[in-house]
């Protein structure tokens, strides 16, 4: 079987049951016109859910008025079509509470009546869609399937918060794990959170990475064998790249007092960030400052697309420094263009970066460590162009599509009944 047919989906039959995705944190917006549209990176995962549900109901918030420039009209897309679409308010503010509550699990009540299998999360807002979803499901006996792509509820190691923040965080990891433990199916990004949030059932969880990269951002060999030669034989100044947001999470603090530490070593490196954040303001006059002045830049948000897939080759590592557990989909994205990453040894980025092969880890929040990371891959040639073809090589294992083809398989192995038509 071809890598082709075996992402068509050939031989492993279509979902048929009734499937219903709730998604709270990624709202439909709807027109003047009544038009529907929905953010284009998750209409692109909504596409490939509907490749293999036939009877997909996606339930969202609904925003009425003009969507932002980054949606997209979903009547235009052949492939959702068929998709159905339940509308869930959205809460206005906090005195808004009970009436938007008594009517979301109003809708959802019906909803789950006419579903065989409920897809939902433990990170939605204002609160996780399973945390109202799990005491229905209880009553109603239908399929539970949880997908955790992040537990942003945690605690960010050295972040100083309020004892309201702190409460927050353990009520929602206790109330994460019930409904976890309640679930049929359950995803992970990485076996750090199966593993915490599953505990002694850790055997039921599944690691299945996240990916928006397609087949088609894959750089073909002659262009690859273009791109490393040119990233090899122009390596002054070292560019390195930093995607993602300007925050004390992300570790971009590290960062910084990494490259100084290098320009103070006569080391000739650029940083170009790409993003936004709390600290836009504190590095923006930092980069004016003697030390960085000409060495720092910061480039705002690129939308994410050709032009972005584009301008990562440009770099000779991306960093990302990130001191929480989650797992950020730029390593994939980076992985496309044959770009090594430089990471923080946290479970998240452990998981995907194998060190040495498609980039190098360091200890998290140190700024010496990181410094000595990036410091190896400039006086070794040799190891930036190993690293740049093994990371063409794992990018083409964890598309978009390869991604959701385990989930369609292991979903089929967990529930046959889910490729019986129910009527």
């Amino acid at each position: 079987m071809t890598l082709a047919d075996d992402l068509a989906g050939v031989n492993l039959p279509k979902i048929a049951q009734p499937y219903l995705l709730v998604l709270f944190s990624v709202p439909f917006y709807i027109d003047d016109a009544g038009r529907r549209w929905i953010e284009a990176l998750w209409a692109k995962d909504l596409e490939e859910h509907a490749r293999y549900i036939s009877r997909l109901t996606l339930a969202a918030p609904a925003i009425y008025g003009s969507p932002p420039p980054s949606a997209c009209p979903m009547d235009e897309l052949d492939s959702l079509r068929t998709v159905r679409c339940v509308d869930l308010p959205v809460r206005a503010g906090v005195w808004d509470a009970p009436r938007w509550l008594a009517r979301t699990c109003a809708i959802l009540w019906r909803e789950i009546g006419r579903t065989h299998l409920v897809h939902s999360a433990v990170a939605g807002w204002p609160i996780p869609e399973a945390w109202l979803l799990v005491p229905m499901l209880s009553v109603r006996r239908r399929w539970l399937y949880i997908n955790v792509e992040s537990a942003f509820w945690r605690l960010v190691p050295g972040e100083k918060v309020p004892l309201r923040r702190r409460l927050q965080a353990s009520v929602s990891e206790f109330l994460n794990k019930r409904c976890l433990a309640r679930s049929d199916v359950a995803t992970f990004t990485h076996r750090g959170y199966r593993d915490s949030l599953l505990g002694k059932e850790a055997h039921r969880g599944h690691v299945v990475e996240a990916s928006w990269i397609d087949e088609r951002h894959l750089l073909d060999d002659e262009l690859a064998s273009q791109v490393i030669r040119r990233r090899n034989e122009d390596r002054s100044p070292f560019r390195i790249v930093f995607v993602g947001r300007l925050s004390h999470a992300k570790g971009v603090s590290v960062l910084l007092e990494a490259v100084e530490a290098l320009i103070e070593a006569g080391v000739d490196v650029r940083l170009d960030l790409f993003g936004q954040g709390p600290l836009q303001a504190e590095f923006e006059a930092r980069s004016c400052g003697p030390a960085l002045s000409s060495r720092v830049t910061l480039r705002g948000v690129l939308p994410y697309g050709d032009e972005f897939f584009a301008a990562l080759r440009n770099y000779h590592v991306l960093v990302v420094p990130t001191l929480s557990d989650e797992q950020p989909r730029v390593v994939y994205d980076a992985y496309s263009q044959g770009l090594p990453v430089i990471a923080s040894r946290t479970d998240g980025l452990s998981e995907c970066i194998e060190h040495g092969v498609t980039g190098l880890l360091c200890e998290p929040g140190n700024a010496d460590s990181l410094r000595q990371q990036i410091e190896r891959v400039f006086a070794e040639p040799a190891l930036l162009v190993a690293m740049s073809r093994a990371c063409l090589s794992r990018a083409r294992r964890t598309t978009h599509q390869h991604i959701h083809r385990r989930r369609w398989r292991l979903l089929l192995e967990t529930i046959p009944s889910l490729a019986t038509d129910g009527g």
